[in-house]
């Protein structure tokens, strides 16, 4: 068990409190270990590279000074009792994968999480890795681009209309760059940090579809029906979308276009299908 050390998570983060929690029932930890970014001590936060230990954990031994950060801080507390742990942990290969995960994970966590800062307290949230927030968005896309088209598959089997595979792919990372575009002409600092924060809720989407798509494997939904659906799934997505705009302080219009871009995809649709 690591003891007189301190883990310094964000306060703010789930996904830190969760492992924080894990690692002292596991006994990896003693209780007193973690402690938040946002409220630790003056004399801790001293000893610390503050700018560093807010995109990585920081475990740092208060008497001697001395500060382990990010994945290698991991590594020290899970395997110190499994010296196997250790030497597999040392191996090149997986040690790298580990770190970019790690890396990738926590530049994004608060767009992931979508906490707001607490007044009064140290802001813990990273800074923007360029390259880690575009992989995001990308996964984002293709995975919400992917759940979208599972379902479109059904609603134009029941519609009895032609279905295009890479349609759904096309609006996922449409929708990037049409609010890529409002956020310039709106707040362009906040680019990024909204572009996060919207593949965030889109993902939350494509996760609610989930139950729907397996629902439908035993009900076999009519057309009006996964409508209803689809379109519970899109009201909570976009109060979700309201929320996270307030929390970075944009405004309104911002989600107005969010529903604006979807509404001229589903009337150009519509044409095509229909009208044409």
């Amino acid at each position: 068990m690591i003891t007189n050390h301190k883990l310094i998570i964000d306060k703010s983060c789930p996904m830190c409190s969760l492992y924080g929690r894990c690692f002292t029932k596991m006994g990896l930890i003693d209780e007193d270990t973690i402690v938040y970014y946002q409220n630790v001590n003056r004399k801790i936060f001293d000893q610390i590279d503050d700018k560093r230990a807010k995109s990585e954990v920081a475990l740092v031994h208060p008497r001697s000074g001395k500060t382990t950060y990010g994945i290698d801080a991991f590594m020290r507390i899970i395997s110190d009792k499994k010296p196997i742990l250790k030497r597999l942990f040392q191996v090149k290969w997986i040690y790298f994968l580990l770190s970019k995960l790690y890396r990738f994970i926590s530049f994004n966590r608060k767009v992931i999480a979508g906490r707001s800062v607490g007044i009064n307290e140290r802001d813990c949230t990273p800074p923007v890795h360029i390259p880690y927030r575009i992989v995001y968005l990308l996964i984002a896309a293709l995975f919400t681009g992917f759940m979208v088209n599972s379902f479109s598959a059904l609603l134009d089997a029941e519609l009895r209309v032609v279905h295009f595979g890479w349609r759904e792919y096309a609006i996922c990372f449409g929708q990037i760059g049409w609010q890529f575009f409002a956020l310039s002409l709106i707040q362009p600092n906040k680019r990024l940090a909204y572009l996060g924060n919207m593949s965030t809720v889109s993902i939350i989407g494509g996760f609610l579809l989930v139950p729907l798509l397996i629902s439908d494997h035993y009900i076999d939904f009519s057309w009006v029906q996964l409508l209803v659906g689809f379109g519970l799934i899109v009201g909570t997505m976009f109060s979700l979308h309201v929320q996270r705009c307030k929390r970075l302080g944009l405004p309104f219009i911002v989600s107005i276009s969010w529903v604006v871009f979807r509404a001229l995809v589903l009337m150009v649709m519509l044409y095509f299908l229909y009208l044409k």
